[in-house]
This record gives C-alpha cells, sequence and structure tokens, in this order.
C-alpha cells in the first residue's frame, strides 16, 4: 500500500517504455505474469524514491506492560518534500540518482504516524481502509541525511522481515503479514546465493 504522487513513478514490477511485444492474435500472448520482476527488467526502484509516503501493508498490536493492545497501522508522511516530475527516461537508475540528488541538497523527512484502530476496524485485512477520522499519533521523525554506494556491510545482507519485532509491538492475523515474511526470506536466500558484483548505483558518480 503506498500513497503515491501522481508526478512520480511506482513500480515493483514491469516498468520499461517500450512495448511487451506480445502478438497480435490475443490468444498467442504470453502470460505476463512471468516478466514481472524488476530485476529481470533490470531495473533498480527503491520504494523511497518512488513515493512521497507509505503505509504499512497490515496492522499490528501495541502492547503495554499490562498487556493491554491497541491495533495499529504505521505510516510515514514526507515533511517539506516538494512533488517534483521526474524524466520518463533516462537509465534504470533515474529514481536512485534523484534521491542522491535530493539527500545532497539537504536532508529528506518522514512524519512517522500510527493510526489508532476502532474496535469495529478489521485489522486482520490490509486491504480495507480505515475511516479516516480514526485518531493518528505523530510517533517521530524519520532523517536521511546521507546515502552510500551498495556494498557488503551496509544493509546490502540484511533480510528485512515484517515478523521480526521488538518487544511491545506484535502481529495481527493479517495473512499479508507472514506471506510478506516467507516472500522476504526466499528473496534473500536467492541473493546470498548469486555472485557478488559491484552496484550499479555509484553514489559518487551521481551529478548533484
Amino acid at each position: 500500500m503506498a500513497d503515491g504522487n501522481p508526478t512520480r513513478a511506482f513500480s515493483a514490477g514491469l516498468d520499461t517504455t517500450q512495448s511487451f511485444g506480445q502478438p497480435d492474435i490475443v490468444w498467442n500472448h504470453l502470460d505476463p505474469g512471468e516478466y514481472l520482476s524488476p530485476k529481470w527488467q533490470k531495473l533498480w526502484k527503491p520504494v523511497v524514491c518512488a513515493v512521497q509516503g507509505m503505509c504499512t501493508a497490515g496492522a499490528f498490536y501495541f502492547v503495554n506492560e499490562s498487556g493491554a493492545r491497541a491495533a495499529v497501522r504505521w505510516s510515514l508522511a514526507p515533511i517539506g518534500q516538494a512533488p517534483h516530475p521526474l524524466p520518463r527516461s533516462g537509465g534504470p537508475n533515474t529514481l536512485f540518482d534523484d534521491l542522491i540528488r535530493q539527500i545532497g541538497s539537504g536532508p529528506q523527512q518522514w512524519k512517522l504516524l500510527v493510526t489508532l484502530a476502532a474496535p469495529t476496524d478489521p485489522v486482520n485485512d490490509a486491504t480495507v481502509a480505515w475511516p479516516a477520522q480514526r485518531r493518528v499519533i505523530e510517533t517521530g521523525t524519520v532523517t536521511l541525511t546521507s546515502v552510500e554506494t551498495e556494498r557488503a556491510g551496509n544493509a546490502r545482507d540484511i533480510n528485512f522481515d515484517p515478523m521480526v519485532l521488538p518487544d511491545g509491538i506484535e502481529p495481527s492475523d493479517d495473512p499479508l503479514l507472514s506471506a510478506r515474511s516467507a516472500v522476504y526470506a526466499a528473496s534473500f536466500r536467492l541473493r546470498a546465493g548469486e555472485h557478488k558484483s559491484a552496484s550499479a548505483v555509484n553514489v559518487g558518480a551521481v551529478t548533484l
């Protein structure tokens, strides 16, 4: 789930300026689902580059010392980021390059917001929006002050698992959470078995 600005591109799969190349006869079409991998398309687009805000895919519970639980969804809202159009072409690293330039011009910040569910709100289906009038608490600020070229030791070899949670936070029954956990683990295993080559994105090579 993402709250993207219409002037910016967001894609977790196929994103290319060229046609997919399907035959004219519809019955001979290939299943495009087999080619919806950004890696297959040689495109690498971090979500933080592509959207003006984000929200959690699934609900969690905040649990206090007495065991009382409150269902929440978190979101990130940009602070002082003026939307600007990106070039529709420019190579597979366009969004990376744009993020590098943004951080080069100053820190990039997002408000970390937590929305509290009412007892009647569904917590096991991320596709159902909660009413807009629910209480929202600003819990902190995410600030990016620098960016580094990907290499061993700076998060390249980390599995980001939404089910690995600190004390006081528990997952809901939303099946999307466990599905994401399994997919991320499978992705990590595949990446760990690959030959490690230099990153295609070189921070120092981007003109600010």
